[in-house]
């Protein structure tokens, strides 16, 4: 997030949220989370570690007991919850086809050989490019939520850096 409190973040499925329970990253079983635990519980639960001055944010506007409570870790995530779609659930499924929880390349590069043999494998080479904005192989299910889904708005919507010329490019 930037200073003036817009994210470039993805929307996250409410289910993902409210699956991940911050109290599982507890290792001290203190009712709250170390900066590390929070970062943790971030990854998982948002598919993203937050930025390492919102984090100070985060924990310098607390108590003096440097750790986040479950209730404040649960509200900074609500910032980047969406209601998810059932059919973008089910595209991401049928893309999925080793049924892992995320795609690679060559689980898209088979779902399209099988279902669109026409669409020539660069195409889809670069659509899967332009959804892993991290660089990583992988595309998360909320990084495939997120770039998309479809906004009528699309104006109010901060994209994230990376794909930000890809993206108002289509």
């Amino acid at each position: 997030a930037d200073h003036e409190g817009n994210d470039s973040r993805r929307m996250v499925p409410t289910a993902v949220v409210m699956a991940v329970d911050p109290s599982a990253y507890d290792g001290s079983r203190a009712g709250s989370l170390t900066r590390h635990e929070f970062k943790c519980w971030c990854t998982h639960a948002l598919g993203f570690r937050p930025h390492k001055y919102e984090i100070e944010g985060l924990f310098d506007a607390g108590d003096d007991s440097g750790r986040i409570s479950y209730a404040g870790a649960t509200k900074y995530a609500e910032r980047f919850v969406h209601e998810d779609s059932d059919a973008t659930k089910a595209v991401f499924d049928a893309l999925d086809v080793e049924s892992r929880g995320f795609l690679t390349l060559a689980s898209v590069r088979a779902a399209f050989a099988e279902a669109s043999p026409a669409i020539q494998p660069e195409v889809v080479d670069a659509a899967f490019e332009e959804l892993d904005v991290g660089r990583t192989g992988m595309i998360s299910y909320q990084q495939f939520a997120w770039m998309t889904r479809d906004d009528d708005d699309d104006d109010d919507v901060t994209v994230p850096p990376a794909a930000e010329g890809r993206r108002r490019g289509r």
